[in-house]
């Protein structure tokens, strides 16, 4: 009996446990509602759906609940999707639809949310896919823009070095050159006071001879006018006939003594030029000598200059230059042709194009054949010095084996030789078109302009 009245009792308690607990789980459930509901209507749908979402997890089968929850959720939603804000939109569209799938309203416009949802992602995406690249291309441009800059002070910075190298070799050839120009100097006044002695002794010899003929033609003067004097104090009027005859025969004497003291004059007049030629061959070698010894031969350099044009820089050598004088003296003195000759001899194959030119030049005067073989191997040299001093002196022969010498060279590699031989070209058409023919002097100028069209050289 006590034991069923215990199971009543326990039964009942059990009964009381779950019925309260049933009450206050409704309880919640109305209040949560209704704080959603005030929530709603005082226009704060976002906590209304929170409090909303907290009554139908405790009672997910009140309908009362669900609806009013799916009805704030899409309201929300739209709301949001109106503003563009689906990011925003589409989660709470999605739980409306995830709590009534089978309405086709809130279906509708969960796909469309979603739709537009992606859509703008999409883009985003996109977009940002195009501001990466912007940036990719940007630093690349930055980069490249660097780099662009990197070189260009790199290529200031050799430009730079270059110029301070070049202006360092500069300075360095100033001061050889002066340093060469004061050596030449010294030489050259050594070189002035030697021939000033040289010339101060031919003059002496000259003066000694005229001296000398003077004194012998006067003596014979003297004895002439002695002799006839004695004759006419000799002369009477009986004794007319007898110093006729007297003076005829002292006449023929006179005669006879003034030929063989002219043949004793020009005897040694020919001694004298003997001497003096000996003298001038042995000053002639003595400056050859020493020349070569101090120096071998003239220092020339092709120069372009910032125009593009190219212009030839000599340093002529002292030595080099009194050989070349040396040689233009014989020709201007010089008269008999084989003492020209041989004197010229020496020089035509001197190391110096200077000098070979000027005897080829002056040889022309004693032996023109020999003066044009020389002319023509300096225009056909290798040499390209040889071949400048070749146009210059052949062109001052000025004959036909000149022209035929002077027109190839037009096509020289060297522009400062095609110019020499285009000067040397119309020099000879200047001094000698009388006495060519038209269609020869035609044929040169047209060869001439080609020229200087092809190598761009003004008049």
């Amino acid at each position: 009996m006590k034991h069923k009245f215990t199971v009543v009792l326990a039964v009942f308690f059990i009964s009381q446990v779950f019925l309260g607990t049933a009450y206050a789980q409704q309880s919640d459930v109305d209040m949560l509602f209704n704080k959603g509901l005030q929530k709603y209507l005082r226009g704060d749908i976002k906590n209304s759906i929170v409090d909303l979402e907290k009554a139908i997890k405790l009672e997910p089968n009140n309908d009362k609940v669900k609806k009013f929850l799916v009805k704030s959720l899409v309201e929300q939603g739209t709301k949001y999707y109106d503003e563009k804000d689906y990011v925003s939109a589409s989660p709470l569209l999605k739980r409306a639809y995830e709590l009534t799938p089978s309405d086709a309203g809130v279906k509708d416009i969960y796909l469309r949310v979603d739709s537009s949802l992606k859509a703008q992602q999409e883009e985003a995406r996109i977009k940002e896919e195009e501001t990466k690249k912007n940036a990719t291309i940007e630093e690349s441009k930055k980069k490249e823009q660097e780099s662009i800059n990197a070189a260009s002070a790199a290529r200031r910075e050799q430009e730079v070095y270059r110029s301070r190298q070049a202006e360092e070799s500069r300075s360095k050839e100033e001061r050889i050159l002066k340093l060469t120009q004061e050596g030449w100097e010294k030489k050259l006044a050594e070189n002035a006071r030697k021939e000033a002695e040289l010339e101060k002794l031919r003059r002496a010899q000259r003066t000694r001879a005229t001296i000398l003929i003077a004194f012998l033609l006067t003596a014979g003067m003297g004895v002439l006018i002695y002799t006839l004097f004695t004759m006419m104090r000799r002369i009477n009027t009986d004794e007319l006939a007898t110093t006729r005859q007297e003076g005829e025969r002292v006449i023929q004497l006179a005669k006879l003594q003034g030929k063989e003291m002219s043949d004793k004059v020009n005897q040694f007049g020919s001694g004298i030029k003997d001497i003096l030629t000996n003298q001038m061959e042995k000053v002639l070698k003595m400056m050859e000598e020493q020349s070569r010894s101090y120096s071998q031969e003239t220092i020339k350099m092709e120069v372009t200059r910032a125009d593009g044009t190219k212009e030839i820089m000599t340093d002529v050598n002292p030595h080099v230059r009194a050989r070349a004088n040396g040689v233009e003296l014989i020709e201007q003195t010089i008269d008999d042709p084989a003492t020209g000759e041989k004197l010229m001899e020496p020089f035509l194959s001197d190391i110096d194009s200077r000098v070979r030119a000027n005897a080829a030049k002056g040889m022309y005067k004693y032996n023109k054949e020999k003066a044009m073989v020389v002319l023509t191997q300096m225009c056909k040299s290798s040499d390209q010095w040889m071949r400048l001093s070749g146009a210059w002196a052949i062109g001052e022969v000025g004959n036909d084996i000149a022209i035929e010498n002077l027109l190839p060279l037009l096509g020289d590699p060297k522009d400062f030789i095609v110019k020499r031989a285009i000067k040397s070209l119309e020099e000879i058409i200047k001094k000698h078109a009388e006495e060519m023919d038209e269609e020869q002097v035609n044929k040169i100028e047209r060869r001439i302009k080609d020229a200087r069209i092809q190598r761009k050289i003004r008049d």
